[in-house]
């Protein structure tokens, strides 16, 4: 039997504590655990049609078995995610994410885990002028089902330049090609975890995900 058709590890609540900076909490974290009333996904969707809330031992995550060459965790943007639509992560302080995650593909594939920031340039239904910033972290996602946790970090405090790591993402055909790093983190209307590079070209193939306990980091001296 294909290893990928079976049923991956399920996640399992995994907290990871950490110390942080003084100034530097947990904004909040989202569990998929209250799932009664408004939308289930908690404003999260890896943008494809086979994704639901699943539960493992009592415990609530995201999932997905997509078809893809790269699988993709992006904030709703129909208003039901607090961390997308003109939001300025300046001034909010948010300086960083965390996730616990666990997939499997059809290779066992490695690959490196990135982050994204997008401005709609004010056409939200028009996906063609979008734009805005990557990083890959160099934390690498091993599809063999173990459950790993990542930090994304968010420089949200650099002004007047690109941070370093931070590459311009350029989505569509009518999408500007001059734009700055306090254009994009002073209004982000959508954020995205990706599991690959957006450098590089991969094979379509199937992929089984899970997502649990997305943490949100802020600069409490910037609130």
């Amino acid at each position: 039997m294909n290893p990928t058709r079976q049923t991956f590890v399920a996640l399992a609540g995994v907290a990871v504590c950490a110390a942080v900076a003084l100034g530097v909490i947990v904004s909040f974290t989202e569990t998929f655990e209250n799932i009664s009333g408004g939308d289930p996904q908690r404003g999260w969707t890896f943008n494809a049609g086979d994704e639901s809330i699943a539960v493992r031992n009592g415990n609530h995550y995201l999932r997905t078995s997509t078809d893809t060459f790269g699988v993709t965790l992006s904030t709703k943007t129909n208003g039901t995610n607090r961390l997308a639509g003109n939001k300025n992560y300046r001034t909010e302080g948010v300086i960083g994410f965390e996730l616990a995650t666990a997939g499997t593909a059809d290779f066992n594939t490695i690959r490196d885990m990135s982050i994204s920031i997008v401005n709609d340039n004010g056409t939200p239904g028009d996906f063609s002028d979008d734009y805005g910033f990557y990083h890959v972290t160099g934390r690498m996602m091993r599809f063999d089902g173990t459950i790993q946790t990542f930090r994304f970090p968010m420089p949200s405090q650099v002004t007047g330049t690109t941070p370093d790591g931070w590459v311009r993402y350029i989505l569509g055909p009518n999408s500007p090609t001059e734009f700055t790093w306090d254009q994009v983190v002073t209004d982000v209307d959508e954020l995205n975890f990706h599991y690959f590079n957006p450098d590089f070209f991969y094979i379509f193939q199937f992929h089984h995900v899970g997502v649990d306990n997305i943490r949100v980091f802020v600069n409490t001296d910037f609130r």
